[in-house]
């Protein structure tokens, strides 16, 4: 949570937090060269925050994560080859 979350959205008041700005966060994951489980687990935490600071905490009307997407990061080539060998 504070590598990942609170750098790139703890400036933002909650209230002030759109749908959009979540996507573009999201997103932005797969630029860091994290694998697809990893990011995974970043955006459940995201979205179980954001879930309870619409209930219980009421401090939002709406889970703006709901719609949120998990990024997918392309495999290089030594991956492809490592995940080859390994069927």
């Amino acid at each position: 949570m504070t590598r990942y979350l609170k750098p790139s959205l703890g400036y933002y008041h909650i209230k002030n937090l759109t749908p959009r700005i979540i996507e573009n966060f999201s997103q932005s994951l797969s630029d860091k060269n994290l694998t697809n489980h990893t990011m995974e687990i970043i955006i459940s935490v995201m979205k179980k925050s954001l879930r309870m600071a619409r209930f219980p905490y009421e401090l939002l009307n709406t889970n703006l994560a709901e719609y949120t997407s998990y990024p997918k990061r392309k495999l290089t080539v030594a991956e492809l080859a490592r995940k080859n060998m390994m069927i």
